[in-house]
């Protein structure tokens, strides 16, 4: 019976945590843990002054609780499908930490890149693509 329960609940954590290869343009739940909700979306970043015309998914954690959190994570990505990362190890570049209030939220914006991931470039057809992501190793720990 335990052996059924630790394999359902691992189906479950894969299920939970599939990488993303569809990209909304509006907010949508990724996974939701220990009181916070980490949301994505597409945007349009266009750069006129610097001649960049991007799209990036932007990234949002919400802390739904009363207290104040540490979350972290990693980011794994994907770009035209092949991988661009080792399998098993997790480079410094790929971690977010951040300290988010109680009952707030941090979101990703175009003009940084802490929660926010290149997509594509609108008029550069032949730069690769984002065409998945996974968030891995999220931890939410109560300050």
């Amino acid at each position: 019976m335990r052996k059924i329960l630790s394999l359902l609940a691992g189906a479950l954590m894969l299920m939970s945590f599939s990488p993303v290869d569809t990209f909304p343009e509006e907010w949508t739940l990724y996974t939701s843990q220990d009181g916070v909700e980490i949301y994505y979306m597409l945007s349009d970043c266009d750069d006129v002054q610097n001649g960049l015309y991007q799209k990036k998914v932007l990234i949002k954690v919400v802390n739904t609780l009363d207290l104040d959190v540490h979350v972290y994570f990693a980011y794994r990505k994907w770009f035209d499908g092949v991988a661009n990362f080792e399998e098993g190890s997790i480079s410094d570049e790929q971690w977010r930490l951040m300290d988010i209030p109680a009952n707030s939220s941090i979101g990703g914006d175009c003009a940084t890149w802490e929660l926010a991931l290149y997509q594509s470039f609108k008029d550069k057809e032949e730069v690769a693509k984002l065409t998945k992501f996974e968030l891995v190793e999220i931890n939410v720990e109560v300050k």
